[in-house]
């Protein structure tokens, strides 16, 4: 039910990497703001146990009790930044749609277990394979029927996790309202843990029915792509920018998942660590912007941050830069992995969308940018940068660079998770 293959591994170390940079930015973080509640890292350390069990999960209802364990501790740190009405808000927004979410992935199981008998995923693919050949156009056996319908709410779950649009109008909001340390851990910890498991169900569990659920991901992963760019280019709240940023990231994460080939699987693992180094990094300089009782969000804010605290601004503009997928950074090569492999799989006109859409995230981006070197600041922003903050941003950095310009080691882990994961 729970596996620790090469895979589960690495995406494990990835998980851990991703709480520790949380925890660290979040130390002087909740006392400058009044926050500061011990139940805040036992929660954090929760989320973490249900994102391992997640990328460890061969079960469908392991799988379940992972997305649950996740899910109940982050309705909490949400809504942490009590009596702030917009935390309160957030948290009820996420509690209500999650709930509503976890009904579709429950009804889901049941009906794939109808169907294959079932909640295991290696015993569900020996079923489908197992029965006649399912192609479009020919109606599939009642028990086959039963696991695509199951499949598709188990989707749509998935869905609302890592934020593909049409399930993703809950994103913005959530992350504007969340204490900043929240809403990075969010941003990256629920997209790697949902995204390790959908990989396992439709790789291990559902390959026989790729011909149905590859054109149903492509579609999905072009209008993510798309309203998550066009959405973070209105955005003048960097917070709300972030959060749409991360709703076209995973379009471009699931261009790698729906290649369904190895390419794929090590695009993913690598944009992965990529998107986690860089977003994170890009929320701590957020943090080191933000007073007790005023939060400085805006592009404005940034105007002008070169001459303030020349080291933030040179972080924040590698962020930036990682994020948008230029060369040399981490960012640029989780992109081109991910991209090939879609290209590999015959997916040219979604690589194509990729690179349009990517093109548009640079605009944004680049806009961060000239606001901290090339204008003049518009009101006095102070940064705290303490000791902690400065380290993490600094690792966060350096991680970037280096990942950019050595990516092969790196590589070589992610191939031999992926091959791992295949047997």
């Amino acid at each position: 039910m729970v596996v620790l293959d090469s895979f589960g591994l690495t995406i494990t170390w990835i998980f851990l990497i991703i709480a520790a940079i949380t925890i660290a930015i979040s130390i002087n973080y909740l006392p400058q703001h009044n926050i500061e509640l011990g139940e805040f890292y036992p929660l954090i350390l929760f989320a973490t146990g249900g994102m391992i069990l997640l990328g460890q999960s061969t079960n469908l209802i392991m799988i379940f009790l992972g997305i649950e364990l996740l899910s109940i501790t982050l309705y909490i740190l949400t809504a942490f930044f009590y009596p702030r009405f917009t935390s309160e808000e957030a948290g009820m927004k996420y509690l209500l749609l999650g709930a509503f979410a976890a009904g579709f992935f429950v009804y889901g199981i049941a009906l794939i277990y109808g169907g294959a008998g079932t909640v295991d995923l290696l015993e569900i693919g020996a079923f489908i394979a197992a029965q006649p050949a399912v192609v479009p156009g020919v109606l599939p056996s009642p028990e086959v029927s039963l696991v695509m319908i199951g499949g598709g709410l188990v989707l749509v779950a998935f869905g609302f996790k890592v934020a593909l649009v049409p399930f993703h109008m809950w994103t913005p909001d959530v992350y504007e309202g969340s204490p900043t340390p929240v809403a990075a851990f969010m941003s990256v910890g629920t997209k790697g843990a949902a995204f390790s498991a959908l990989l396992r169900v439709l790789l291990i569990g559902l390959p026989g029915l790729q011909v149905f659920w590859v054109p149903v991901l492509g579609a999905l992963a072009a209008v993510t792509m798309i309203v998550g760019n066009i959405g973070a280019l209105q955005q003048t709240n960097v917070k709300r920018m972030l959060a749409y940023s991360s709703i076209g990231h995973a379009g471009y994460i699931l261009l790698g998942i729906m290649a369904a080939n190895e390419r794929g699987t090590e695009g993913f693992l690598f944009y992965i660590l990529a998107y986690a180094l860089a977003n994170l990094g890009a929320f701590a300089v957020l943090i080191a912007l933000e007073k007790r009782g005023e939060m400085a969000w805006s592009l404005d804010d940034f105007a002008g941050l070169w001459r303030r605290q020349p080291m933030l601004a040179l972080a924040m503009a590698i962020f930036m830069i990682s994020l948008a997928g230029v060369p040399p950074t981490a960012g640029f090569f989780g992109k081109f992995l991910v991209f090939a492999a879609a290209w590999e799989s015959g997916q040219g006109a979604l690589v194509l969308i990729g690179l349009i859409t990517s093109a548009i995230a640079a605009y944004f981006y680049l806009r961060v940018i000239i606001r901290m070197f090339m204008e003049e600041p518009v009101r006095e922003v102070k940064p705290l940068l303490n000791r902690g903050l400065a380290i993490t941003i600094g690792v966060a950095m350096v991680g970037t660079i280096v990942l950019g310009l050595v990516p092969a080691p790196l590589i070589d882990l992610v191939q031999n998770s992926v091959i791992a994961l295949g047997r």
